[in-house]
């Protein structure tokens, strides 16, 4: 058992999910824990419903801004 599983498996983490970019998360119920590898070692961060709260508000800002910078920039005339 790799290191991320044996973290999930010893806090009995429920509903453990791979986000990608080699980032894990998993919940105890109470924290949402985000979980990656470096040097065999895991990281964790645990996000109570505070910090959830303000990621969710944050990632709600940089949604908007990603959507801002994808809108076409000028009228669309090639020409111009």
């Amino acid at each position: 058992m790799d290191a991320i599983q044996s973290f999930l498996h010893e806090r009995e983490l429920h509903r453990p999910e791979y986000l990608g970019d080699g980032v894990y998360a998993g919940c105890d119920g109470y924290h949402v824990w985000l979980l990656t590898e470096r040097d065999g070692r895991v990281e964790s961060i645990a996000l109570d419903k505070q910090v959830r709260a303000a990621l969710a508000g944050y990632l709600g800002w940089a949604r908007d801004l990603q959507a801002h910078d994808a809108e076409p920039k000028g009228d669309g005339n090639a020409d111009a």
